[in-house]
């Protein structure tokens, strides 16, 4: 026995992009990168805070004693 299975669009509206203004550039004093009007930092990737992502399981300190 055969089943067909078959999809569509979904529809109602797409949800409007946020943009952050034209034209902007980098913050940091003598830095003139300019940044995409759809990037919500305010300083360009060379000059933004590091981000570490969330880590889950056992820290690495912890993993030598077990």
């Amino acid at each position: 026995m055969s089943t067909n299975v078959y999809a569509s669009r979904p529809s109602g509206r797409r949800r409007k992009l946020k943009t952050y203004g034209e034209s902007r550039v980098c913050s940091q004093e003598g830095c003139s990168t300019k940044l995409s009007k759809y990037n919500k930092n305010t300083e360009c990737h060379r000059h933004a805070p590091r981000q570490f992502p969330r880590t889950r399981g056992v820290l690495t300190e912890q993993a030598g004693e077990a």
